[in-house]
């Protein structure tokens, strides 16, 4: 027998993770049915504007996970445009109604309407967040951010910033297979990075962009093209003096700790009005792999590809997904 017939909770459910389904498994815990507002597009677009998708994505991505679970037909879905229980919602029977930390407030406006109206107080049930694997809560900021996935699992290892990671020579070849579109043409690339937040690794790759308006947020250069010396200075690369410039020891054919670091903490941040570059004492050779798993959710990664032209990736959580089963190939050296 559950606790109360009927529940009611608010919710976005951007990124739909591991914490909105142990949410919502919590509510029907204590419910028998449950009404769950879903915020419309016009809401998020006033109050939510970092929420990405869209009202029908979100709600399809529940309904998946209600239909999976076997308790569908106890949830009822429909669109809200406040904080309030809507309208047509307010002659329903409703008894309690599920909260977290961040929504408590909203709650206790609710209330103190209700009373106003001379309805009955509800019950508030307090669901506490989800802890990722590093301990901080599971949220779609930190999945937009590119910090984690959907599970909590972190893209960037703890291990991985304390030991140094070497290319085996078995699996090289898995190494050189491009990572996104791959282009010859100038034109092409500007066009295809047109408006987005970039991040360049390599020495020709970071010239191109400095030669055209579209300036990255984040290079990496090691003044070598194809293993021979070609550079002296960032000023021979277009980039000023204002840019301000990191520099870490990386070897060939390795990810050196720093690195990792490097770019979760540059790219996690993004301050903005400021431009990075990061000057690698060695070779830049596998650095847009780490520079994938650090970059938040709609960023660009350009690289050079060696006789064939610049590689354009556009950050997903299928390329994330993808570069973390890589770099997971590479062996550990500790203390590297």
């Amino acid at each position: 027998m559950k606790r109360f017939h009927l529940i009611a909770c608010g919710a976005t459910f951007d990124f739909f993770h591991r914490g909105h389904k142990e949410f919502l498994r919590f509510a029907l815990l204590h419910g028998e049915k449950l009404l769950l507002g879903l915020t419309s597009d016009s809401y998020v677009s006033q109050k939510k504007p970092t929420v990405a998708e869209s009202y029908e994505k979100r709600k399809e991505a529940v309904e998946e996970f209600l239909r999976l679970e076997g308790v569908f037909e106890r949830v009822e879905i429909a669109p809200i445009d406040s904080i309030y229980i809507p309208k047509y919602w307010e002659d329903r029977d409703i008894e309690a109604m599920v909260v977290t930390e961040d929504s408590k407030g909203g709650a206790t406006l609710v209330q103190e309407k209700r009373k106003s109206e001379g309805k009955k107080e509800l019950e508030i049930l307090l669901f506490p967040f989800v802890p990722a694997a590093d301990g901080s809560l599971i949220s779609s900021t930190r999945i937009r951010n590119g910090e984690i996935d959907r599970d909590g699992n972190l893209w960037i290892r703890p291990d991985w910033e304390r030991d140094q990671q070497v290319l085996p020579e078995n699996v090289r070849s898995r190494f050189k297979q491009p990572l996104g579109n791959t282009y010859t043409k100038t034109e092409d690339i500007v066009s295809d990075t047109k408006g987005k937040t970039l991040v360049t690794v390599g020495d020709v790759t970071t010239k191109l962009f400095y030669e055209t308006e579209e300036l990255p947020y984040l290079a990496v250069v090691d003044f070598i093209v194809e293993r021979k010396k070609k550079y002296r200075s960032l000023n021979e690369l277009g980039i000023p003096e204002s840019v301000e410039s990191l520099k870490i020891d990386n070897p060939a054919g390795t990810l050196s700790p720093l690195l990792f670091t490097a770019f979760r903490t540059i790219l996690q941040k993004s301050p903005e009005g400021k431009r990075f570059v990061i000057q690698v004492n060695g070779e830049e050779d596998l650095a847009a792999l780490p520079a994938i798993l650090a970059a938040p959710l709609g960023f660009v990664i350009c690289y050079g590809q060696p006789g064939k032209g610049t590689v354009v990736v556009p950050v997903t959580e299928q390329i994330k997904e993808r570069v973390f089963q890589l770099v997971s190939l590479l062996q550990s050296q500790k203390g590297g």
